[in-house]
């Protein structure tokens, strides 16, 4: 009750604040509620704990709840939101900087955010058995590659699930995949250069060595259908989509900030797709369980954007009558990454075995350690492959994906069971 009492004292000390300086954040995350409508997320499963960090000018509050109902709140007084933005732009900067130099740069900023998002929670997190990290991000922490973050040892992804929810609102924890006979996998993919975009030439692989079109497919996991190029279109997704519990669309996309509704998705003819396109569907979405969007570039121009163009076209796809689940990335990776990384997640995902932010975890930790084949990670999980798969469609070499680059910009937001 202590913990409680302290907690809505905290958020009361700062709620018109937040109101007034979120009126135009569409998919806000309000802290008066996070005590109530979070429960069923972090009673979902054992060992979670569900973190919000509230950026305010001159401060940084953590605000948590984890399984049972516990709440709590943290003040990080050293942490505003100038510094915060400043660390995460330079965080990306670094990202995107593949030599050693660059790395022990990524991983001392790591280590400063870490201190910051991570620490004063590190006492709760042990003592509790927190096995499972669920983010309800704000501002620039949208912008985060949570896993990616350093504690001076080793990652954040190699102690912990990690997760995002927009809202407690969009995320329906009680629906599951179900197993692969009846999660049919609905592709769309773009793999030639098209309206001034660049080839992705890897795309196909990608889509083929998961998605099993017919019972003579020597590859694939999933069954379903794969759409490329031309024959990709706003009415093969719109004709489509309803029969289908995954939707996988790797294309270009652009996250774009600061422009409400600016975001698109590039369609197999070049042309946008845009988000008032991908709205309309709405209740389409109805039979979707997941939706991947392979691709995704998240443009970070300034200090001053909060990301809110990222919950955005997330917001689209999850909800009510719609999927329960987004994958994306923040940048565009190297594409035949990508297309391994994607193999991956599938093939563990597949084994009925594994949350889907578990998957999503072992698919990037056999990349962070060079693992040429999972059959090792296979056997230390001790379960079985859960289909057929072609390994390593890509060609990539897993020892040259090592780097957080490669990994860390796949977000899971919504249902991560």
């Amino acid at each position: 009750m202590a913990l409680e009492a302290a907690f809505d004292k905290n958020v009361d000390t700062f709620e018109t604040t937040i109101r007034t300086s979120r009126a135009e954040d569409d998919v806000f995350y309000d802290p008066t509620s996070l005590a109530s409508d979070a429960l069923d997320i972090v009673n979902a499963q054992d060992g979670t704990v569900l973190i919000y960090p509230v950026v305010l000018e001159d401060t940084l509050w953590l605000l948590w709840t984890a399984t049972g109902g516990v709440v709590g709140s943290v003040e990080v007084p050293d942490a505003n939101r100038a510094d915060l933005s400043r660390a995460v732009v330079r965080f990306r900067e670094l990202l995107t900087q593949q030599d050693s130099q660059s790395l022990a740069e990524l991983k001392e900023v790591g280590q400063q955010l870490y201190g910051w998002l991570i620490e004063p929670l590190s006492t709760e997190l042990e003592a509790n058995n927190i096995q499972h990290l669920v983010f309800a991000q704000d501002r620039a922490t949208r912008y985060l590659p949570m896993a990616a973050l350093h504690d001076g040892e080793q990652y954040l992804l190699e102690k912990y699930t990690v997760s995002t929810v927009l809202s407690a609102a969009l995320t329906d924890t009680t629906d599951r995949l179900g197993d692969v006979a009846s999660a049919n996998t609905l592709g769309l993919g773009l793999d030639i250069a098209k309206g001034g975009f660049s080839a992705l030439p890897n795309v196909r692989e990608e889509l083929q060595s998961v998605i099993r079109e017919d019972e003579n497919d020597t590859t694939g996991i999933y069954p379903g259908r794969v759409f490329m190029n031309e024959s990709f279109t706003f009415n093969t997704l719109s004709e489509q989509v309803r029969r289908y519990r995954i939707l996988h669309i790797a294309t270009h996309a652009e996250f774009v900030p600061t422009i409400k509704d600016a975001s698109y998705l590039v369609d197999g003819n070049g042309q946008q797709l845009t988000i008032d396109q991908i709205g309309s569907l709405d209740t389409q979405f109805n039979n979707l369980h997941l939706v991947i969007l392979s691709a995704c570039q998240t443009a970070l121009g300034g200090e001053s954007l909060d990301g809110t163009e990222i919950a955005g076209v997330s917001s689209y796809f999850l909800g009510k009558n719609k999927a329960e689940a987004v994958l994306a990335t923040l940048w565009r990776v190297d594409d035949a990454g990508t297309s391994l990384l994607m193999q991956r997640f599938y093939e563990f995902m597949a084994t009925g075995k594994l949350t889907k932010a578990e998957a999503l975890r072992q698919a990037q930790l056999s990349l962070l350690n060079g693992e040429a084949t999972l059959d090792q990670r296979f056997d230390k999980l001790g379960i079985e492959r859960g289909g057929l798969v072609l390994e390593n469609a890509s060609n990539s070499s897993p020892a040259t994906l090592e780097h957080p680059y490669y990994w860390a910009p796949f977000i899971l937001i919504g249902n991560s069971l």
